[in-house]
């Protein structure tokens, strides 16, 4: 063999290599991501269907905490600037 088709044949067994490594790595991220969507999807499930939080007070309460806050901050905004203005 010439040097030059040595040299064409190392490389392409090289670059063969390197692509099913990375194509290896791919896949075990596309399976690893699979996982996390069936575990968020288990979580969800049974945070909907298992009554977890919406048939709990956990909810309405959380929803009420941000009530609160949102009344107070525009409470003391008013209170700075004034009444609102139309115009």
């Amino acid at each position: 063999m010439d040097n030059v088709q040595l040299f064409l044949v190392i490389v392409i067994v090289t670059l063969t290599i390197l692509v099913m490594i990375v194509g290896l790595q791919v896949f075990l991220m596309i399976l690893e991501v699979r996982s996390i969507l069936k575990k968020i999807d288990i979580m969800l499930s049974d945070l909907l269907v298992g009554g977890g939080l919406i048939n709990s007070e956990k909810l309405m309460n959380v929803f009420s905490l941000l009530k609160n806050k949102k009344d107070k901050n525009l409470h003391e905004i008013k209170e700075v600037f004034g009444p609102e203005q139309k115009f």
